[in-house]
């Protein structure tokens, strides 16, 4: 069954293609494979950000708020058709711990509730919670499908487990805004977006891999990239 709520920290960091190669033996020692990445290869993951019209979440996010910030986002594991049955999830950050809630929802009810507020039929694989959460926000906001993103994850979790560290890599980060066709990269295609999740400290391997290797956090946002990408092509200035 899938996971439908999280509560971790998640550091974010950008490593080259040889930084990658050299540190993944060792990241192979300590962790296993996701089940997405059966084959060995990486999947694809889709994604539609939700936001108001004047971008008003991820305004709030690249002010970089030391206390709370969310957003919102459909995600899919196949490419996204009426009926794909995909996840709908706000993530929300307070302070240094990321929630995560999403339920399972067919891609047409999701967006009709989201652009209606009309609450959908409820079925056993839904989860009730999450929709009433989703059905309080959308009072509050009127919110619209923004940004397509999509990208290629290889994902790792720890072999112990009493440890409930994840680590994914992200690469071909490819953007199209809703209603348009243009689509552009948002990464280097020789770079690659690490994050490491867990609900405890890094385990001391994984600093001394990192440290060894000059790899050091930084911030990189998929969505807001692409919006300040969007800004810059487009010009617009949002008051």
């Amino acid at each position: 069954m899938a996971i439908e709520i999280f509560n971790r920290q998640e550091l974010k960091f950008v490593v080259s293609q040889t930084q990658y190669e050299v540190i993944l033996p060792s990241i192979r020692e300590h962790m296993r494979l996701d089940r997405h990445n059966a084959d060995g290869q990486p999947y694809r993951l889709y994604n539609l950000y939700i936001d108001t019209a004047d971008r008003a979440l991820i305004r709030h996010s690249m002010s970089k708020p030391t206390v709370y910030k969310e957003k919102i986002r459909i995600r899919s594991y196949q490419p996204l058709t009426p009926d794909s049955l995909v996840f709908l999830e706000v993530k929300k950050r307070y302070k240094k711990i990321t929630n995560k809630r999403r339920t399972k929802i067919p891609l047409s009810d999701a967006l009709a509730f989201i652009q209606t507020g009309t609450l959908p039929n409820l079925h056993g694989y839904m989860n009730p919670q999450v929709i009433s959460e989703f059905a309080v926000m959308l009072q509050e906001h009127y919110y619209q499908p923004t940004t397509y993103i999509c990208y290629d994850r290889m994902a790792f979790h720890a072999r112990d487990k009493a440890s409930d560290l994840r680590m994914t890599f992200d690469t071909n980060l490819v953007s199209q805004q809703y209603g348009t066709s243009d689509k552009q990269r948002l990464l280097a295609a020789d770079k690659l977006i690490m994050e490491v999740k867990s609900t405890t400290n890094m385990p001391l391997w994984l600093v001394e891999l990192l440290d060894k290797h000059h790899i050091y956090k930084q911030s990189f946002s998929k969505y807001g990239t692409e919006h300040m990408m969007a800004l810059q092509a487009s010009e617009v200035v949002y008051a």
